[in-house]
């Protein structure tokens, strides 16, 4: 009976999925979206995993101001997912929701365990600004887990202060598939991300806007790939300083050559310096952070497409073709005949691109 009080009740209807009752002049009670129950049957209990068709959800550009007068809380800001499970699960069990869009294409996995990505993600922190995430609950009987709508998130590499998050942009609105599974157990659930219903925003619109996250998010990707490639060449270099003392002269010039470069292309691309984000006044931001400032504001403004932004899109593609122009041509002058020379000697290869 939740919070309802023990009157008789004289009204009782069903409204867009939900339960209202009411009482004889105390007021109403709603039970919001009574969907599992029309989906419950007598052998439910017996399933070891049943999946519960979501609550769609909206993708909306902004909050709603108060008005100040007593309101119930709004739904949830994202898709709710709801399974029942026989039995708890253990930590060496892990429970999957995949999100797959109306093309088939895999936008999103969540999980009820930890992953290397929030590893990563915590290990770039700024320890004032603790980055906390949300598994998937594995209890017995009725779960439930709010999808933030963010598809899957940027390739995090340690060492890397991207204080705005490594957190991917929302889907646009559409037709998805979900697939809950867990061991050999696996259902599916087609559910909906809807647009925001104080918008019109036509299928075109909506497109530019997935257009340049795409873009945005593959440049971004792009660079943390390449930085991971540089800085794996840098580490097998300083090991082989240190475990080798009396290289060939021209040798050992060579690698000093190669790590002054890399360490340089670096600070291009990333602050090293950057240690909070507050240190942003002391030291500007490079490529990295200007390409996840540009995410986010596709990701929040939405349709239209701000004209700015597309251009400043493509201002920061044409810099970031030339810087890996610059460390792709590192690689063919001077890292290949490199890795060459240190095979003669019987040495690392080094990483490639």
């Amino acid at each position: 009976k939740l919070n309802l009080p023990p009157v008789a009740i004289t009204d009782i209807q069903v409204k867009d999925s939900s339960l209202i009752v009411a009482t004889q002049g105390r007021g109403f009670w709603i039970i919001d979206d009574i969907q599992p129950l029309h989906e419950a049957d007598p052998w439910l209990h017996e399933k070891a995993l049943h999946a519960y068709s979501p609550i769609n959800g909206s993708r909306l550009s902004g909050g709603g101001g108060g008005s100040g007068m007593p309101q119930a809380k709004n739904p949830a800001r994202g898709v709710t997912f709801r399974y029942f499970l026989k039995e708890a699960l253990t930590k060496d069990d892990a429970l999957t929701i995949e999100i797959f869009d109306s093309e088939n294409q895999k936008v999103r996995s969540l999980s009820s365990t930890t992953s290397d990505f929030e590893a990563c993600a915590i290990g770039n922190q700024d320890s004032r600004s603790p980055v906390k995430f949300k598994h998937l609950p594995v209890k017995a009987g009725f779960n439930e887990f709010v999808w933030d709508l963010r598809r899957a998130p940027l390739n995090c590499i340690e060492n890397v202060r991207l204080f705005s998050g490594w957190n991917g942009a929302r889907v646009m609105p559409g037709n998805y598939m979900a697939k809950v599974t867990f061991g050999d157990n696996s259902q599916t659930r087609n559910f909906k991300v809807l647009p925001d219903p104080r918008e019109e925003i036509g299928v075109e619109q909506l497109a530019k806007v997935e257009s340049n996250i795409q873009v945005t998010t593959t440049l971004l990707n792009e660079l943390f790939e390449h930085l991971q490639k540089a800085r794996n060449i840098r580490h097998t270099l300083l090991s082989i300083k240190a475990a080798n003392k009396s290289l060939p002269t021209e040798l050992a010039n060579t690698i000093e050559t190669v790590l002054t470069s890399i360490n340089q292309w670096e600070a291009l691309v990333v602050q090293p310096k950057h240690q909070t984000f507050e240190d942003d006044i002391n030291w500007p931001n490079m490529l990295d952070v200007q390409l996840r400032f540009l995410l986010d504001n596709f990701d929040r403004t939405g349709a239209p497409v701000q004209a700015g932004a597309v251009q400043r899109l493509e201002d920061l593609n044409t810099t970031w073709q030339g810087y890996k122009g610059e460390l792709e041509t590192l690689f063919t002058e001077k890292v290949v005949p490199l890795n060459d020379s240190l095979n003669q000697l019987g040495l690392n290869n080094l990483d490639t691109l």
